[in-house]
């Protein structure tokens, strides 16, 4: 198992991406623009997720956490078919499931919610000035790449000495 780097994320940003935009041009003309930006959605975030999962060192509860954020997914769906809904609902439960596998402390969690934040105002900006889905979903993921700077303890170096691990009797 590899561990997460920003620019393994940003491997991950293109490549979703690519495969994001190449989806929604072929269902397009399937189902229409509407309904294939929700599935897109859906598709990416469950990608994504399974990306974070693979690289946690965290074993117990993935098939749990998976099963959970499709159910979810399947919900908000189901009760509203609006994308600014599903959006929002998949980048909560990104930073929830973030939070879950990689930070250990609530400021972590809420700067992950922050970044996540960002990350979907910046695929917002990004769709509004170049109307390109491609360039939307790839800022969203690459600005989502930038969790790994989050510190997963806040301790200063004194008090990261005296923790149990780093003692010795």
């Amino acid at each position: 198992m590899k561990r997460h780097s920003f620019f393994r994320g940003a491997a991950v940003a293109a490549v979703l991406a690519l495969v994001g935009a190449s989806a929604f041009y072929g269902l397009s003309f399937a189902v229409g623009s509407k309904l294939a930006l929700n599935i897109v959605a859906f598709v990416l975030a469950g990608a994504y997720i399974a990306y974070l999962l693979r690289g946690s060192n965290e074993r117990t509860g993935r098939i749990v956490v998976f099963t959970v954020w499709a159910a979810i997914t399947t919900g908000v769906w189901f009760l509203s078919a609006d994308l600014t809904l599903q959006l929002l609902t998949q980048t909560v439960l990104i930073s929830m499931i973030r939070t879950l596998y990689h930070h250990a402390r609530v400021l972590a969690a809420l700067l992950d919610l922050l970044l996540s934040a960002f990350a979907l105002s910046t695929a917002v900006w990004a769709s509004a000035q170049a109307h390109s889905i491609f360039l939307s979903v790839w800022c969203f993921f690459l600005v989502q790449a930038l969790f790994v700077g989050i510190p997963a303890s806040f301790k200063s170096a004194e008090q990261q000495a005296l923790t149990p691990e780093n003692t010795r009797e």
